[in-house]
């Protein structure tokens, strides 16, 4: 036997909608905290050999500095690790569950995402 389940309508499921992918700032928040980016990248060269001692959102376009930062990493390294296939697209992930989350609340775009949520979750109905 099932429970009862409310259905909703269309117009009830799309009442509140909050952007869980943040396009614009994504690779910002990859700079948040670079020292795991550095990690990730393998590399020991300091965020300023990188390239990316400035704060994460002041970059015009943080994509191209994440892509030369992994850039230089890359010519850094030995011989045998340079052919390494790391590409921006496989930073997201792992630097998304190894980055500090007090180092994102410090960025305004990640702030507001996060007040959106629960805006969202409160007209909801639901405590977070």
């Amino acid at each position: 036997a099932f429970s009862s389940v409310e259905i909703l309508d269309s117009d009830e499921i799309c009442r509140i909608l909050v952007a869980v992918v943040p396009v614009r700032m994504t690779e910002s928040w990859l700079l948040a905290d670079v020292e795991v980016l550095r990690s990730e990248l393998e590399t020991s060269l300091t965020p300023s050999d990188l390239g990316l001692d400035k704060p994460p959102e002041s970059y015009a376009d943080p994509k191209s500095a994440i892509a030369e930062a992994l850039r230089r990493a890359q010519a850094d390294a030995p011989r045998r690790r340079r052919s390494s296939n790391l590409h921006i697209s496989s930073l997201y992930q792992i630097v998304g569950q190894k980055a500090d989350l007090s180092k994102l609340e410090t960025l305004e775009s990640f702030r507001k995402f996060k007040a959106s949520v629960q805006d969202a979750f409160a007209t909801l109905g639901y405590l977070y």
